[in-house]
């Protein structure tokens, strides 16, 4: 039986703790260690919220100005070159964006799990944004001929890119970096539509502006679908390839 400590008061009663006891008897308020481990908690709680305040923020400042800063200085060069400096700038934002997230953060942005299921919903979502890509086009070109003219140029190098390296870049940045931060804040449903907004928003900064944004951000949805369902960076960085695949042979 464990009997009440005279030398262990409650503060807010001034009843007796028993041994060992975490909360007072009588009124069920927490000893002083207890309340020293909350206080803890809540601490460590406002740091990793803060941790992944600024990531989301690393991200998004970091993707404006790598965006100005590739059209300024880069823009004489040729686009397969920019492509591969822009997505050598999108690598460094999402290492950047790291740093708050601690190693366990970086730990979760790169989540590589996938069942073969899963690698064949990816080219199923790759071939369902495609679709939503080439109708979207289909009627911008009906309603202002000539805005949706050109594509991507089909060389190996811009090939290699846009179903290697771009996929894998960008789906780590979005889904990755950005997901795992917006997850601690707001849950995963709000990282699915925050990380369509920032693909979509990579997309429009490339120089057709906001004409890009609408089947970008479906496609960015799309993606985050299957990064939710999987739970891993491997379906839509396959659905993604399957996308741009797709735009260049089309």
């Amino acid at each position: 039986m464990n009997l009440p400590d005279p030398g262990r008061r409650c503060a807010a009663c001034g009843g007796a703790f028993p041994p060992g006891a975490s909360f007072c008897a009588e009124c069920g308020a927490p000893t002083a260690h207890q309340r020293q481990a909350a206080a803890r908690g809540h601490l460590e709680a406002r740091r990793k919220v803060r941790r992944a305040l600024a990531s989301v923020a690393l991200v998004f400042a970091g993707t404006l100005a790598l965006s100005g800063t590739v059209h300024i200085l880069l823009g004489a060069l040729d686009e397969r070159w920019r492509s591969l400096a822009g997505e050598g700038g999108l690598l460094l934002v999402g290492l950047l964006a790291c740093l708050p997230l601690g190693y366990g953060g970086v730990r979760a942005t790169l989540p590589l799990h996938a069942s073969p299921a899963h690698l064949a919903l990816g080219i199923a979502g790759g071939a369902l944004a495609a679709g939503i890509a080439w109708l979207y086009v289909v009627v911008l070109r009906g309603l202002a001929p000539g805005a949706a003219e050109g594509g991507p140029d089909p060389a190996w190098l811009r090939a290699l890119l846009l179903a290697g390296w771009t996929p894998a870049v960008e789906e780590w940045l979005c889904r990755g970096v950005l997901w795992a931060a917006l997850d601690r804040l707001a849950g995963a449903r709000a990282a699915l539509v925050a990380s369509a907004a920032l693909f979509a928003l990579l997309h429009g900064l490339n120089g057709a502006g906001w004409l890009e944004l609408p089947h970008r951000f479906a496609a960015g949805l799309v993606f985050g679908w299957l990064r939710l369902r999987s739970g891993g960076l491997p379906a839509p960085v396959v659905a993604h390839a399957v996308l741009n695949g797709a735009a260049i042979l089309m």
